[in-house]
This record gives C-alpha cells, sequence and structure tokens, in this order.
C-alpha cells in the first residue's frame, strides 16, 4: 500500500519531468532562433515585400495604369491587343497576354493596364503594358523589375538550386519555431493583450517578441506549412517526379489531322477564342491567353473559376488553334486534394487568394513575423549572456551560426548583382544570313548574336508571310552532312550548330503531308557592328530605388540588431 510520502514523491517526479519537457522545448525555440534566426529573418523579409511586389510596379511604372476607361467598352478587347503588339513588334513572338487581374498581378480597378510577355528575335523577352479595352501599347521594359527581383530574391536568394534548398529548409524551422514558442508560453490568451513598454530593454523586448508571435502565430503556420509543400515541389521535380503533384495532362491537337489544313493555316482571331472558351465554361472570368506556337499546340485560356483559393492555372481551357474547336477543359472544382494542394499553395503563401485586401494583411503580418524574429534573437542573446553558466552552452555556438550565415549571406548579394545583371537588354538583332524558299514556304535565315560559327552559333528559319507555318520537320544540314533539328515556335524554329561562313547548307522541312522540301543556301555573314550589352536591365528607375531600399532596410536591420547585442556584452562584461 503505498504512503502519502509516496504519493507526494510520485507527484515531485512528474511535476520534474514536466518542468525538464518544458525547459527542452525553451532551449529549441531559442537555438533555432539564435543558429538560424537571421536567415529565417531575410527570407520572411523578402516574401513580405514579395506579395505587394507587382503593386509596387505599377506605382512606379505610368504604362502600368490606364488613363482613361471608354465609357462605351466594358469588355477586354483581345485582338486589338494583340494586333497593336504584332504592330509594334513585327518580328516578336507574343507569348501571353495577361489581363488585370491575373493571378498575382494588380486587382483590376478599371484603371489597370495588361501585361504581355513578348519574346524579341535579339534575345529577350519584353514585359509590355496595354490597354486592355483599345489595345493601346502604353510602353515596355525588360524583364526585370520588382516583382521579378523579389520573387526571385525569395524564392532562391539568387543563389540558383542551393538557394531554393536553402529557403524552403528554412520552413521546416520557421514551423519548429512558431510551436516550441506556443506550447511553452503558457497563458497566451492573456498575453494577447500583455505589452508591457515600460521596464528594463529586455523585458520590453521580451513582451514584444511574445505578443507578435501569438498575434502572428496563425500567419506563421501558414507560412511555415505552405513553404514545407514547396520542399516537398522541390523534391519531386529534382527526382523527375513532378507529374504526381499535378493534375493530368490536358489533351493537345491531334496531329494527324493537321495536314488537310495545308502548310499555312490562318488562325481564328484572339477574341473568338476566348467567346468559344467563355461558352464551354460560363463560370470562367478568362484572365489569361496564350496564343498557340506551332499547329500541334493548343490555345491556352485560363482564369477564374469560382475558387479564389487556387491559381489561375487551375481553371483552363484548350482550344484548336486552327478550328476554335473545344479540346479540353479542366476546372479547380474536378481536382483531387494532392493537385489542389498545388494550385493553392502560392494564392496563400503570397496572400493574393483576396486581392488587395489579403495582400496588405499579408504584408503587415509578414513585417511583424520578420522584426518578431530579430527581437528573438536578441532577447535569448541577451538572456544567455545574463544567464552565463545555466546557457552559455546554448549561446556558445551562436556565433559561429550567424558568421556562416553573414558570409553566405555576403555571397548572395554578389549572385543577386550578378543575377541582376543577367537580365539586362541585347541590343544586337539577328545577322541575316540569307533569304531562301522551301516548298510552299519562304523563310530568312538568322543567325542570332554573337555569331561565331567555328564555335557553334543559334541558327534560326524566321518563315515569312501571314498564318501559322504548319509542318511536321524542319532541319538544319550543314556541307558535311550533320543534322541538326530546330525547335521552338514554327515561325521561327532554331537550332545550335557549328558551320564555316561560306559554305552551303540546306534547310529541310518535312510538310504534314510527309513530302520533304529543301533548300540550298550559302552562309554569308554580312559585316556588322556588334554593341556591347548594357551592365544593367532596361527598367523604371523607380525599380532601383526599391532595391536599393530593400537592400539597406534588410542590411540596416541586421547591423542595428548586431549593434544591440554587442552593446549588451560590454555592458554584462
Amino acid at each position: 500500500m503505498s504512503t502519502d510520502k509516496d504519493r507526494e514523491l510520485s507527484i515531485e517526479v512528474r511535476l520534474t519531468r514536466r518542468l525538464n519537457w518544458r525547459k527542452l522545448v525553451f532551449e529549441l525555440h531559442g537555438w533555432i532562433g539564435l543558429n538560424l534566426g537571421l536567415i529565417l529573418f531575410v527570407v520572411c523579409l523578402s516574401g513580405t515585400f514579395a506579395t505587394l511586389s507587382d503593386e509596387i510596379d505599377a506605382l512606379i511604372d505610368p504604362a502600368r495604369s490606364v488613363d482613361t476607361r471608354p465609357r462605351d467598352i466594358s469588355e477586354y478587347n483581345w485582338t486589338a491587343m494583340m494586333s497593336n503588339l504584332e504592330t509594334s513588334f513585327p518580328d516578336g513572338i507574343v507569348q501571353t497576354i495577361y489581363a488585370p487581374g491575373a493571378s498575382g498581378r494588380p486587382t483590376d480597378r478599371g484603371m489597370t493596364a495588361a501585361l504581355a510577355f513578348v519574346a524579341v528575335p535579339r534575345g529577350e523577352t519584353r514585359k509590355v503594358s496595354i490597354d486592355p479595352y483599345t489595345g493601346e501599347v502604353l510602353g515596355h521594359t525588360g524583364f526585370f523589375n520588382v516583382e521579378r527581383f523579389f520573387r526571385t530574391f525569395h524564392r532562391r536568394l539568387f543563389d540558383g538550386g542551393r538557394g531554393i534548398l536553402i529557403v524552403t529548409l528554412t520552413s521546416f524551422f520557421l514551423l519548429a519555431s512558431a510551436i516550441t514558442g506556443f506550447t511553452f508560453y503558457g497563458g497566451w490568451l492573456r498575453q494577447l493583450r500583455t505589452l508591457k513598454l515600460f521596464g528594463t530593454r529586455r523585458r520590453r523586448w521580451s513582451d514584444l517578441h511574445k505578443v507578435a508571435g501569438i498575434w502572428g502565430l496563425p500567419f506563421t503556420l501558414i507560412i511555415a506549412v505552405t513553404g514545407i509543400y514547396y520542399f516537398v515541389e522541390v523534391s519531386y521535380q529534382r527526382v523527375d517526379a513532378y507529374k504526381q503533384l499535378v493534375s493530368a495532362p490536358m489533351a493537345q491537337v491531334d496531329v494527324s489531322g493537321l495536314a488537310e489544313f495545308g502548310p499555312q493555316p490562318s488562325l481564328l482571331t484572339p477574341n473568338r477564342y476566348v467567346e468559344l472558351a467563355q461558352e464551354s465554361f460560363p463560370q470562367l472570368d478568362i484572365r489569361t491567353l496564350r496564343m498557340s506556337q506551332s499547329p500541334s499546340q493548343a490555345v491556352y485560356v485560363d482564369g477564374r473559376g469560382g475558387d479564389p483559393f487556387t491559381r489561375d492555372r487551375a481553371d483552363k481551357v484548350h482550344l484548336h488553334p486552327i478550328t476554335g474547336e473545344i479540346i479540353d477543359v479542366q476546372k479547380s472544382s474536378d481536382l483531387g486534394i494532392v493537385p489542389y494542394m498545388t494550385e493553392a499553395v502560392d494564392p496563400i503563401h503570397f496572400g493574393y487568394f483576396g486581392g488587395l485586401a489579403t495582400q496588405i494583411l499579408w504584408f503587415v503580418l509578414g513585417l511583424l513575423l520578420s522584426f518578431s524574429i530579430l527581437s528573438g534573437m536578441y532577447v535569448w542573446v541577451v538572456r544567455s549572456i545574463t544567464a552565463r553558466n545555466r546557457q552559455l552552452g546554448l549561446l556558445r555556438g551562436a556565433p559561429i551560426s550567424v558568421a556562416i550565415t553573414i558570409a553566405y549571406l555576403s555571397l548572395a548579394g554578389f549572385s543577386t548583382a550578378n543575377g541582376i545583371r543577367g537580365y539586362s537588354s541585347p541590343v544586337n538583332e539577328p545577322i541575316t544570313i540569307g533569304s531562301v524558299e522551301v516548298g510552299p514556304w519562304s523563310a530568312r535565315v538568322e543567325c542570332s548574336v554573337p555569331c561565331r560559327p567555328g564555335e557553334g552559333s543559334r541558327v534560326s528559319a524566321r518563315f515569312l508571310g501571314s498564318g501559322l507555318p504548319n509542318y511536321e520537320l524542319a532541319e538544319l544540314v550543314t556541307s558535311e552532312g550533320s543534322v541538326s533539328r530546330m525547335t521552338g515556335p514554327s515561325w521561327r524554329p532554331r537550332a545550335d550548330t557549328e558551320f564555316s561562313p561560306g559554305e552551303e547548307s540546306i534547310l529541310r522541312v518535312t510538310g504534314r503531308d510527309g513530302q520533304i522540301h529543301q533548300a540550298v543556301f550559302t552562309m554569308t555573314l554580312q559585316d556588322v557592328d556588334i554593341e556591347k550589352a548594357a551592365m544593367w536591365p532596361d527598367t523604371p528607375r523607380g525599380v532601383w530605388w526599391v532595391v536599393i531600399g530593400f537592400g539597406l532596410l534588410m542590411l540596416g536591420s541586421i547591423i542595428v540588431w548586431l549593434g544591440m547585442i554587442i552593446r549588451v556584452a560590454r555592458e554584462r562584461s
């Protein structure tokens, strides 16, 4: 029979175990903050600005807004947009047109411009702003802007695959930090209203950290879980299994019947494609149009199908480029659990599922999370210095971790500068080698600059005339018999090959009917003045102010934090 003394001992043992467990959770929370807080701060701060990056672009680039909206026009004129784009960029390839309010784009408030991506022959993609009602081209810039900077920096710190891995791994530590902090602090409902602005410096920062952490806990969990899903996506991509996370591929054009449409059939108007897609999917609020790049590729239309938590691409329609026939329709409501999660993770992570209101909310909560990380690091360093023997072990590895993080971020700074320079706009148009008649087609053969025949160059064939060139295969055959298959859009296929100036080569095209057509031409290079590309991208001046301002904010925050730590250390010593 147990005595009162045994019962008291049992209670004491259970209490001690509970206290030890809480102490372990507490120290794990501090260890994560001390050793990984800086990289978490940088990732969270960049993601915070990424939520409003496109809105910032719209503010600093006047071309992103429409001056006046016509009173008698209520619908977007896709045909006028495409026509004016083709007039402004006669040798360009219009890849995609995004209407105002497309996924991640500024919400359509009646004065927002549409945006088109146009690939130009000199080897870059231009972002073109268009009036969605009249089709007027309002302006264009290079591909680099505020949105591209923050999305790339937040996704991979401009450090390629290694950066993606580091950023996605931080999601696990962010989740662990949120759970351990919530688990340790008791009475969290009471602490929602507790913020003491008086007392010691450490007490003020500690209260600020706890209140910010508690108020922002749901947001932190959302960001951490969606970030972990990004890690899953990256992992599946690395093992070539990403298709398991998305819906089954939609049907494409049946190539067996393309021969009946002739060598260069005409396409329908963009407005007609949109009308047909709307008829097949009445609930679809169309936001994106991607024209076919070859007869075997479907015209792509997507938009909002009624579910705000999925990307536009979750609701889409494929159409036959020549007949306009509906090939396939996908609705977000028909997606399985895993494909639905894949399509929902982006709107939830960046907060654009509810339009501008949720984006602003995500921005505010993101700032709260970012600076609560720094305040938590400060509190833990002060506590560890004060506790000395009791928690000095927790602090001992932190300087090394901080030094490694700062060293990596310094390298990321250099890679960021190089990455931004990589968006600089080429200035040299392709060199014309010659013009040929190959069967029913006319084409102009070009060599992209720099054109170095003996070292390997990119040679393209620009098919002329209206309509979409309809052939099965295009090949480039050198005088030595080397055959290079040409790939890309059917009106400008390209191949990387080596040749000698003055040699005869063959452009060989296999038609849909199986007939082979050939044209012989001489690889003649004209003397051209090659201009050196600009060091930095062609982008509005305001973009540079935003990028520099973000860099100063991030660097200044870290310097102030380090200064506070050094001051405390000197006071304690």
